[in-house]
């Protein structure tokens, strides 16, 4: 149950959205929930593992032009499996848990699909960087430290209004170890993360002669006090 009340808090919490050139920088929290994928368990997208992991993340994103940011990820949560045991033939009673508590650090470069004027942005990255594991019930060694190779994912950006917007993201972290899960077998161990949040953009638009009309869009720059201007900063005629 708290898990549960984790999950909702989380994904309502706040998290950065791709900015704009006007609004460089930005800084984010994202949440949701994880699954995990390896010699223990096939679990992407699974619904019968009846535990359920949660995780939060906290991002800062730079602006680098109309289709690409570059962002810094740092995520705190945890990866287990409670199934039993399946063999490649028959499934066993033999107890199959693991569970390890996962702090991530991730560089990506995001491509947005869709230029910032459209509502709905689709995007895609790619990335990578390191895992901090710390064992709650299983590894031995209690903490080590792996590299995330390589990260990527995808989601959709909701424009609420030019600063707030509504993320949707899947994101997929493989390790370039393959006992995390206690066990050496076949591919290396893989996270999912399902992530949800509110976005606000960050930076102040400059607006010299102070018309209310920032001055990338201003076409009648240096207005006087006091002048009513339309959407592009020109006087309006009386």
């Amino acid at each position: 149950m708290k898990k549960l009340f984790l999950l909702i808090a989380c994904c309502l919490t706040i998290s950065t959205y791709s900015q704009t050139d006007e609004r460089k920088w930005n800084i984010g929290f994202y949440g949701g929930i994880t699954q995990y994928n390896g010699d223990k368990g096939m679990n992407f997208y699974s619904t019968d593992q009846p535990a359920t992991y949660a995780f939060a993340s906290v991002s800062i994103s730079r602006y680098l032009g109309k289709h690409f940011d570059a962002s810094v990820f740092f995520t705190r949560g945890e990866i287990g499996n409670t199934e039993k045991r399946t063999s490649w033939t028959k499934s066993t009673d033999e107890p199959n848990h693991f569970r390890v508590r996962v702090n991530t650090f991730n560089m990506l470069l995001r491509y947005n699909i869709l230029a910032p004027k459209w509502a709905v942005r689709p995007y895609l990255y790619l990335g990578a960087g390191g895992i901090m594991h710390e064992g709650i019930y299983s590894l031995k060694d209690k903490e080590r430290f792996d590299y995330a190779l390589p990260s990527f994912g995808g989601g959709l950006n909701f424009r609420l209004n030019p600063i707030v917007s509504f993320q949707l993201e899947e994101s997929f972290m493989y390790t370039t170890a393959d006992d995390i899960d206690g066990d050496v077998n076949e591919a290396n161990d893989g996270y999912l993360f399902h992530k949800a949040g509110l976005t606000f953009n960050l930076g102040k638009q400059k607006d010299t002669d102070n018309d209310g009309v920032s001055d990338k869009k201003d076409k009648c720059a240096n207005t006087p006090p006091g002048v009513t201007v339309d959407a592009v900063g020109c006087p309006l005629d009386r």
